[in-house]
């Protein structure tokens, strides 16, 4: 039974920092690639079905990266990868799709808000026992849904919550983890007219 909790709870801390990671990466840019922070509300209390579509930079820096290259190692070293990628976050729960829970796709695609071209093979599972997703957003008070093409600026902080599937004594139950982190200030638009 031990074993079976801390696996739950070391899931739903990777899948958090998936999370959190993406999402602290999100910016706002005027012109084409503005494409949105965009938080839905879906499901319902008990059953919390949020989406999540930010577009962020994703450091994707190695620790090889970092380290001081010997004159031998020059010619052989790949630069650091840095890319901006619009991020999807969200609960698959069709059973006959290879990635099912928590899923994301990551697509350096930028097409404007709404405008999808999902692909399977583009689609990540972050956490397959993880049945629920609500995300809160927060600019003075917490809203639960958020779309930066209307307020135009970044809440400044996020609470995600996710539900993980796990079997009690006696039971199968979901149980929540939740984390809250803020956003750079520095990332906020100043306010302009719609």
């Amino acid at each position: 039974r031990r074993q079976a909790v801390q696996q739950r709870v070391d899931e739903a801390r990777a899948a958090l920092q998936t999370v959190e990671s993406d999402v602290r990466g999100a910016f706002m840019s005027e012109g084409p690639f503005d494409t949105g922070f965009i938080g839905t509300n879906g499901g319902s209390d008990k059953a919390p079905l949020d989406g999540l579509e930010v577009v962020a930079v994703n450091d994707q820096i190695t620790r090889e990266a970092w380290e001081i290259p010997t004159s031998s190692s020059r010619q052989d070293r790949k630069p650091p990868r840095i890319d901006v990628s619009r991020v999807q976050y969200w609960i698959e729960e069709d059973t006959s799709k290879a990635a099912q829970g928590l899923v994301r796709e990551r697509s350096k695609v930028l097409n404007p808000p709404g405008v999808s071209v999902r692909r399977d093979e583009d689609v990540e599972e972050i956490a397959r026992n993880i049945t629920g997703l609500d995300v809160r957003y927060y600019d003075g008070q917490w809203k639960q849904e958020w779309d930066s093409r209307k307020v135009y600026k970044l809440p400044l902080a996020v609470e995600v919550t996710v539900w993980v599937r796990g079997e009690g004594r006696q039971e199968v139950g979901l149980e929540p983890f939740t984390t809250r982190f803020y956003l750079q200030v520095g990332a906020e638009q100043p306010e302009r007219t719609p």
